[in-house]
């Protein structure tokens, strides 16, 4: 209690602060207090003895205590009037209390009028360390005598900072800040990182460096400080308990702190059940709680099996809902099956029994699942096992009970969800004590009812859930809270996730009546946070090691550091200054780092840079990284590289030498030249240095969808397209489609068929008089000169594949809005058209939705629902269009080329755009990199970045000099376009012109500028 005269103000009918009156705005406080009073049954306060009384002649001795508030003094006080009182305290300056002790300080003296922080010289102990100097105010006036008790300062950085803050030196350094940090002995590090992974995976190396450097030094002698164990709990098991490297290094790791991460497979598995019996099932929640281990152990499925399930769930729609009678409970009718498991299952079983090509209604409302073959009957059976169970655990829970009654449902339960191994067994044993605590609660009061949310909560308080228990003091590396490791000495100390989200702010509660106007001694959580770090300085005998963001995880810039951090790295710079110079080393303090693990500076394959300086710390040739697969990854790269000196650090990635035999092909399709110009660093990263990247896969949504989102709208239309040119009316495509899911329920979806059908109409009587006339397959081919293959002794690269046409025209429909990209296969199979059959006038219509046009017209003008664009190659003559089909095909060849060997910023979209203003540009440069290769490569770059980046002599030969890598790659390009491509029927509306420029611009008009199908 801070101010108990208050409490027993408000008791006796008062409404002050202790001290004046409260004001109107918190006059709500005292009443409730004296409403909860009276229903308690208390009617006045009363003051106990302090002591009992046969302790009263004892020796009383207080440890380890840091922070005293007046009520704290005043016990202390009345102690020592009868015995002797021995206060061992965590102090933030040597001698404090003496010095306290000169001045006069009265007890209740408001903070406002003896501010003390003001008084120290150090500027991290004025920030920090006020409620300790407070503590030692209030200590002083009850002290008879006070003495301090220090040890000498390591002769290390971390020696000299403890040094400078017991001292409270303020030695202004004559070194610029950021030399002096440069000037450190690796005793106190500071890891700026790129996001919670980074960190963790720095964390475990440099507390690898720091063992393999002392072999005195033991894993028991580390503790590490996790500001949110929560968020950083997932990753320390997999990261730092790993085995690493030849000799199987490893970290070995205890959580002290008992939080959710913490829990036993046990209790997780336990509350996720009732979790799901008492919300809605969501796909991702039963995913996610028949991935547990206890779970799938009990109903016998594989891993594999787990990720089969999910494809097949997702594919399926499932959203949420048992079934629809569980969906009632959320106002659902009963007739909407859609989205819930049970449908799903109702789906597999008759996939398993009737086998179709396509889908078709098998059974009422019913269509088979097609995507499963046998080997999956046994997977769907123990899906069907676990439904069924989830199902009448739901049915017997959703009323209350008694606490015998959910003793047997608890008891049920374990026995059909849970298994474990033998050794873990004693976790199914507490939650056999569970179940018998609650069988002796229903023998006391045999008619008490309780629901199953109250249920739920008595289970996951009575279940013991902190794992390793036995480890906890073993020989491992102990991590808890900042605030469960207060002041615990180590030799090293590291504080994991140093950064401003966990700390506090100045701002008060506005209903904390002691924060308006405090007095010394009284709660301050920001000071008594702050003095929390000061006591982990102290705490550390050799090692502070520390880790933050320093960098975007997305963009990778320097992010601001916590304010906390800035004040630190001056209090460090400050303790440096106190060294001799001869006596200093050359470590840095702050140590940026990577945004991959795998990069070469982690192996010692590059030297240190501003950006990563990692090598400082270590010796010569050393690696950073102890992970041996981040390590293969670099090497692999590294002996790809070529010889041109070209090196990463310039450009941002390697130049990768020319392919080797068995790289080479002798044969393509049209798609390879397709990929090549529209994602050509695709095939940088999967086709050469063999990495195939994951998929942004967005996760399932589990809401019953009141519209389909942009993504399933675009699918549901080009499915629609599709089945129509294969001959299927729009009613018996719409019929299967409903019963494959994934629309919206009843008139809803009746809304969506409405839209997508007029827009599919649209396109198709667009292309009517083109498909009138029957498709037919057009094999095709071309040889082209090839630089891969001349290297290897000749040949020449054969382009092989078949063009769909419509008599002479190549037609192209996209259920999407018009985009330049949509161009590029019709002009590629133009151009080997061409080749193949150079008689023929070969035509391509591309058609797409219209963009929706905003007007602010009160009656605007009616949008052509379509745009479409027709073209044929340039060229009177055979030989000619054969010219220009040739120079199409090269220019693919070419870009296939160059992008096996460096990374081209050719993009799908913002390349075609180098016409539109800046922001247009930018905005569709931005939809381009988020392809997860584009991310990997160009790691979040602007398209200023991007206008800035030069041209490599080696690799970009033939551009225009003076452009950039983006601008050169794009204008050769549409450059090629615009010489190859007349342009018949532009997709893009001519824009007007202001009055009296029709004339300097019709004088001015050329047929290449027709070509770009645009006019700005």
């Amino acid at each position: 209690v801070h101010r108990p005269e208050m409490i027993l103000d408000w008791n006796a009918g008062k409404n002050t602060d202790g001290n004046s009156e409260l004001p109107d705005a918190q006059m709500w406080q005292p009443i409730l207090w004296r409403h909860l009073y009276s229903r308690l049954g208390m009617t006045s306060a009363t003051r106990a003895p302090f002591v009992k009384a046969e302790f009263q002649n004892a020796r009383v001795t207080f440890f380890g205590l840091e922070t005293f508030s007046r009520a704290k003094v005043e016990l202390l006080k009345q102690l020592g009037e009868n015995q002797d009182v021995k206060v061992l305290h965590l102090s933030p300056i040597q001698g404090i209390i003496s010095t306290c002790r000169a001045q006069d300080f009265i007890v209740g003296e408001k903070r406002r009028e003896q501010d003390l922080a003001s008084q120290v010289k150090n500027p991290l102990l004025r920030s920090w360390s006020r409620s300790g100097l407070e503590s030692a105010a209030l200590l002083s006036t009850i002290a008879t005598s006070a003495k301090s008790v220090s040890t000498d300062p390591a002769t290390t950085v971390l020696g000299a900072l403890q040094n400078t803050l017991a001292t409270d030196a303020d030695q202004s350094p004559i070194e610029k800040q950021s030399e002096l940090l440069k000037m450190s002995d690796g005793s106190v590090q500071i890891h700026l990182c790129h996001g919670a992974t980074r960190q963790v995976e720095v964390m475990r190396d440099s507390l690898l460096h720091i063992l393999k450097s002392d072999s005195s030094l033991r894993p028991r002698d580390i503790l590490i400080l996790c500001t949110d164990l929560e968020k950083y709990a997932p990753l320390l098991e997999p990261v730092m308990g790993a085995r690493l490297g030849a000799d199987g290094l490893k970290l070995p790791i205890s959580i002290i702190e008992k939080s959710n991460v913490t829990a036993t497979a046990v209790a997780v598995a336990v509350d996720s059940l009732l979790a799901l019996v008492t919300g809605r099932c969501t796909v991702l929640e039963v995913i996610e709680t028949l991935s547990l281990e206890p779970v799938r152990e009990k109903f016998g499925l594989e891993e594999d099996e787990i990720a089969d399930i999910s494809a097949w769930v997702n594919q399926l729609n499932v959203k949420w809902g048992i079934d629809s009678e569980h969906r009632t409970g959320w106002q659902y009718a009963t007739e909407f099956e859609e989205g819930t498991w049970q449908l799903a299952i109702d789906r597999l079983a008759t996939g398993m029994m009737l086998q179709s090509q396509r889908i078709e209604e098998h059974l009422p409302g019913v269509a088979g699942f097609d995507d499963i073959s046998g080997s999956d009957i046994e997977t769907v059976g123990k899906l069907f096992s676990f439904h069924s169970a989830l199902k009448e655990l739901q049915r017997v829970s959703r009323e209350s009970h008694t606490a015998a009654d959910w003793a047997g449902i608890l008891r049920k339960a374990a026995e059909t969800f849970l298994a474990v191994p033998k050794e873990d067994k004693q976790h199914l044993r507490d939650l056999a004590s569970v179940v018998g605590r609650l069988e002796s609660a229903g023998e006391i009061a045999p008619n008490a009812e309780f629901s199953l949310s109250e249920f739920r909560e008595y289970v996951a308080e009575s279940i013991p859930s902190i794992r390793q228990g036995s480890m906890k003091w073993g020989d491992v590396v102990r991590v808890a809270s900042p605030t469960r490791l207060r002041g615990v000495s180590a030799r090293v100390i590291a504080v994991l996730g140093f950064d401003e989200d966990a700390f506090h702010g100045t701002g008060a509660n506005g209903d904390d009546i002691l924060m308006r106007d405090p007095r010394l001694g009284e709660r301050d959580r920001r000071s008594d946070e702050r003095l929390g770090l000061l006591t982990m300085i102290h705490s550390a005998r050799e090692k502070l090691v520390i880790t933050c963001n320093g960098h975007d995880i997305n963009n990778n810039k320097a992010i601001p550091l916590a304010v906390p951090m800035e004040e630190l790295k001056d209090a460090i710079a400050l303790a440096i200054s106190t060294i001799p110079t001869s006596s200093r080393d050359n470590k840095p303090v702050v140590i940026h780092h990577s945004r991959q693990l795998a990069d070469p500076v982690n192996i010692a394959l590059e030297s240190d840079a501003t950006s990563k300086n990692v090598q400082s710390l270590l010796s010569d040739d050393e690696p950073w990284t102890f992970d041996n697969s981040a390590v293969d990854v670099v090497n692999q790269i590294a002996k790809l590289v070529g010889a041109e000196g070209a090196s990463a650090e310039a450009f941002g990635y390697p130049i990768l030498p020319p392919p080797i035999e068995k790289e080479i092909r002798t044969e393509v399709r049209l798609q390879d030249f397709w990929d090549a110009i529209r994602r050509p660093v695709d095939i940088y990263i999967n086709q050469r240095l063999g990495v195939l990247l994951p998929r942004d896969e967005e996760a399932p949504e589990d809401d019953l969808p009141l519209w389909p989102n942009g993504l399933s709208y675009s699918e549901i239309g080009r499915e629609l397209l599709g089945a129509i040119q294969e001959g299927e009316t729009a009613p018996q495509w719409k019929k299967r489609k409903h019963l494959s899911g994934g629309l919206p329920i009843g008139a809803l979806a009746a809304e969506v068929w409405k839209k997508v059908e007029e827009e599919v109409s649209a396109i198709l009587q667009a292309a009517k008089t083109i498909l009138d006339c029957p498709p037919t397959a057009v094999a095709v081919g071309a040889s082209l000169p090839d630089k891969e293959l001349e290297s290897m002794g000749g040949g020449e690269l054969v382009v092989v594949d078949h063009v769909t046409v419509h008599q002479e025209v190549v037609l192209r429909m996209n259920f999407a809005t018009w985009n330049r990209r949509m161009r590029v296969l019709p002009w590629l199979q133009l151009a080997v058209l061409t080749v193949q059959q150079p008689d023929v006038v070969w035509k391509a219509v591309v058609i797409a939705k219209a963009p929706k046009v905003k007007s602010t017209a009160k009656e605007p003008p009616p949008q052509e629902p379509y745009y479409s664009e027709e073209f044929v190659l340039k060229g009177e003559t055979v030989e000619e269009r054969v010219a220009s089909a040739r120079r199409v095909l090269e220019f693919a060849n070419e870009i296939r080329t160059r992008a096996r060997r460096v990374p081209l910023p050719l993009f799908e979209s913002s390349s075609w755009l180098l016409d539109k203003s800046p922001s247009a540009l930018g905005t569709d440069l931005g939809y381009d990199l988020e392809r997860p290769a584009h991310e990997v490569v160009f790691q979040g770059r602007t398209l200023d970045e991007f206008r800035q980046e030069p041209l490599i002599d080696s690799m970009d030969l033939g551009l225009p000099a003076g452009l950039s890598r983006f601008e050169a790659y794009a204008t050769w390009m549409t450059d090629t376009w615009t010489q190859t491509v007349h342009v018949l029927k532009a997709a893009e509306p001519v824009k007007k012109k202001a009055a009296g420029s029709a004339k300097k611009k019709k004088a001015t008009q050329t047929p290449e500028a027709d070509a770009t199908g645009m006019e700005d």
